[in-house]
């Protein structure tokens, strides 16, 4: 158990240490930038620069049940390219996410320029 808290625990070192910082902002700015990048040609799957894309949820293909994140990567498409009811159709709570990655990023900028 103290491994999985370990995983998930940021210590202070780790947050004073600017990697720590451009690590989480690379990400967050991978997660917020690439979806411009993609399109959804139909309701089911996604393309990446004109290749379609697999459907990786496992939880649909092994059990034929949706997963809470079901459709959050058609959201972030359609957010990206600014059919926000078209993103709400797909996930509910895509919005949100999009909005805390960008904050996010916003929040990593700071730090690194601020030496936290």
């Amino acid at each position: 158990m103290r491994r999985v808290i370990a995983w998930f625990y940021v210590s202070e070192a780790d947050l004073r240490d600017p990697s720590t910082h451009w690590a989480y902002l690379c990400i967050c700015l991978s997660l917020v930038v690439l979806p411009a990048f993609m399109s959804c040609p139909d309701q089911a799957h996604v393309s990446f620069l004109g290749l379609s894309m697999p459907g990786f949820c496992l939880s649909r293909e092994w059990f034929g049940t949706l997963c809470p994140g079901c459709g959050l990567t058609r959201s972030f498409v359609a957010l990206t390219h600014g059919r926000f009811r078209e993103s709400l159709g797909f996930h509910r709570l895509g919005f949100v996410f999009y909005l805390f990655l960008l904050w996010q990023a916003g929040y990593r900028l700071h730090c690194i320029r601020a030496r936290c």
